[in-house]
């Protein structure tokens, strides 16, 4: 089982090569990271100063005992 992490970062006008820059500078860093399958950052090609880093990292399996995080409603 793998655990997938999601995160997106807004870069402030005028910063969006300096976080393109930054956020593919982590790849081989990831990459190298004990358990780190996979980090791909992207450009969100309708709005360049939003990109979003997808991770995949090998993971335990959750315990047969374990609930599942609640969410709030609200």
């Amino acid at each position: 089982m793998s655990l997938i992490v999601v995160a997106e970062c807004l870069a402030e006008p005028g910063q969006e090569d300096r976080l393109r820059t930054a956020l593919e500078a982590m790849i081989e860093p990831s990459l190298e990271e004990p358990g780190c399958l996979a980090y791909r950052p992207y450009t969100d090609l309708n709005q360049p100063a939003r990109m979003v880093i997808v991770e995949e990292w090998t993971g335990p399996r959750p315990s047969p005992n374990t609930s599942p995080p609640r969410t709030s409603t609200t």
